[in-house]
C-alpha cells in the first residue's frame, strides 16, 4: 500500500477523512489531527508530521496547501498575516524541507478554496480577488519547483451557497467533491 499525508487548514480537516475512504483500497492516508493553518505553522511541525506514516523514507505523496491563514487579516488589521512575497518565500522553504525530511516523496499542492461572495465579511477578512492573488503565487512558486497544483479552486468557483456552511466551509456534500478531486490527483501522480 502506498502511503499518502495530508496536510491543510480545516478545509483540509473537512475532506481527509472522505479522501481516506476513495483511496482505502490503494493507500494508507494519514494526517495531523489538527488545523496546519499557516505557512509558518506547517514549515515547523514537518519536522513532527513527517513520521505520521512511520519511516518518512516511505511516504509516497504529500498533498498540502496553506494560504487562508496566510492572507487574511488577522482581528481587523489591515495587512495579512503574510504578503504575497513573504507567502512565496515560505511555500519555497517548505518545499525544499520536505524534499530533505522525505526523500522519496512526490509532493503536490492544492491551491486555496473560494470564499463564498454572498456570505457576511469574515472576522479575519479575506475576499476572491486576495484568494486568486495568492493563488497565482503559489502556482508560479510550485511551476518553479516542479511541483503539480490541485486546483481545489476551480472545483468550487461556481458551486451554490448550499455546499457551503459558512464563508469558507463546506457542507459534507462539498468535502467530498473535493476529496473526489484530491484522491483523483494522487492517483494520478502515483501512475507516474
Amino acid at each position: 500500500m502506498k502511503k499518502i499525508i495530508l496536510i491543510g487548514d480545516s478545509i483540509r480537516l473537512g475532506y481527509c477523512g472522505f479522501v481516506k475512504e476513495v483511496l482505502a483500497d490503494k493507500a494508507e492516508v494519514f494526517f495531523p489531527e489538527d488545523n496546519c493553518k499557516f505557512s509558518q505553522n506547517v514549515f515547523v511541525h514537518l519536522s513532527w508530521w513527517k513520521d505520521l506514516a512511520g519511516d518518512p523514507a516511505t511516504v509516497d505523496v504529500v498533498h498540502w496547501n496553506c494560504g487562508h491563514w496566510d492572507m487574511a487579516r488577522w482581528r481587523g488589521d489591515d495587512k495579512p498575516l503574510n504578503d504575497p512575497d513573504a507567502y512565496a518565500a515560505m511555500l519555497r522553504r517548505i518545499v525544499e524541507h520536505m524534499r530533505k525530511l522525505m526523500p522519496r516523496v512526490k509532493i503536490v499542492f492544492a491551491l486555496t478554496t473560494p470564499i463564498h461572495p454572498d456570505a457576511p465579511p469574515l472576522a479575519n477578512y479575506r475576499n476572491n480577488d486576495d484568494v486568486r492573488r495568492y493563488n497565482a503565487v503559489a502556482r508560479a512558486v510550485m511551476d518553479e519547483l516542479d511541483v503539480p497544483v490541485n486546483d481545489l479552486f476551480a472545483v468550487l468557483e461556481n458551486a451554490p451557497a448550499s455546499l457551503y456552511t459558512d464563508a469558507c466551509h463546506l457542507t459534507e456534500v462539498g468535502y467530498r467533491q473535493l476529496a473526489d478531486q484530491v484522491a483523483a490527483t494522487i492517483r494520478d501522480v502515483l501512475s507516474r
